[in-house]
């Protein structure tokens, strides 16, 4: 029977702890209903897709989220790249904060093709 050595032993118990240690500083947060303020492009953003969710991890420790968009027209799902935003931004508006301006005129025009 083969046994491990002390240092090997101690490298993988690191790892697991630095592996759970960075699990924990992060929240996985579910779907909830958020609702959009008004005003352009972001509330017709809305309209005009079929839905428009916000995937998004909340760092505690850091008070920050990283957090991206998942847009559904006709069943075809375009993603947004990540955007990391304070997470005062993201509960004042959540769509704002996790979609730039530019991108969400740009995911709009597309809805008019």
């Amino acid at each position: 029977m083969k046994t491990i050595s002390n240092k090997t032993a101690i490298a993988i118990t690191a790892l697991f702890n630095l592996a759970f240690s960075n699990l924990s500083l992060a929240e996985v947060n579910h779907n909830a209903d958020l609702y959009v303020t008004s005003g352009y492009p972001y509330e017709n953003l809305v309209e005009r897709y079929d839905s428009v969710r916000i995937r998004y991890v909340e760092y505690t420790a850091r008070n920050e989220i990283q957090c991206k968009v998942e847009l559904d027209l006709g069943g075809h799902i375009s993603t947004t790249p990540a955007i990391t935003t304070e997470q005062k931004e993201f509960m004042a508006a959540p769509l704002k904060a996790c979609l730039r301006r530019a991108d969400a005129r740009q995911a709009l025009s597309t809805t008019f093709e």
